[in-house]
């Protein structure tokens, strides 16, 4: 009895967990793999005090790979300038957190 009546909130819970989960993994999914989704995501970075993203030459997206011309974040204290800049993204080494740049 008891099961009962705590079984309708838990499957409600997990379902609005689920819908969350969904919902993220779609967001995240449009800022990295279509062109709209970067390019809100690089605007995004004008709302963050103090620090000024400019890309130019931007070609392709995160997920698919990416050609930026030239770039140049500067902040209060430093400046990095990036020209050539290419991006290819392999998941599976980002799950054990390793990087790897040439």
């Amino acid at each position: 009895m008891r099961l009962a009546i705590l079984r309708r909130p838990l499957v409600a819970i997990a379902a609005g967990l689920l819908a969350i989960t969904v919902l993220l993994a779609g967001f995240a999914y449009w800022l990295t793999a279509t062109d709209a989704g970067f390019r809100r995501l690089l605007r995004l970075t004008d709302r963050i005090p103090g620090l000024s993203v400019a890309a130019t030459g931007v070609e392709g997206t995160p997920a698919a790979g990416l050609s930026v011309a030239h770039l140049v974040i500067d902040q209060e204290r430093v400046r990095i300038e990036i020209s050539g800049l290419r991006l290819r993204v392999h998941p599976l080494p980002l799950v054990g957190a390793t990087v790897d740049a040439e």
